[in-house]
C-alpha cells in the first residue's frame, strides 16, 4: 500500500467493503456465478482506478 500526500499529512484510505444478499441467500454457491461476480468487481474497480488488495467470495456474502 502505498501513501497518498494530503493537506496537512500522508495516508492512506482503505475500505473493507461486505456485500451480503437479502436474507444471506446462498445464492454464490455456484461456480459460474461466483467467478462472473469476481470478473464483474474487478472489472468495476479497474475501470475506475481502486486497487483490490483481497477478494473473497463465499457462498452467502462477497468480501472486497
Amino acid at each position: 500500500m502505498e501513501l497518498h500526500s494530503f493537506s496537512h499529512g500522508y495516508g492512506q484510505i482503505t475500505y473493507h467493503i461486505v456485500l451480503v444478499p437479502k436474507y444471506r441467500y446462498s445464492i454464490f454457491y455456484n461456480k459460474r456465478i461466483k467467478k462472473d461476480c469476481e470478473l464483474i468487481f474487478s472489472n468495476i474497480c479497474t475501470k475506475n482506478g481502486y486497487k483490490i488488495h483481497a477478494m473473497e467470495v463465499v457462498n452467502n456474502h462477497v468480501h472486497l
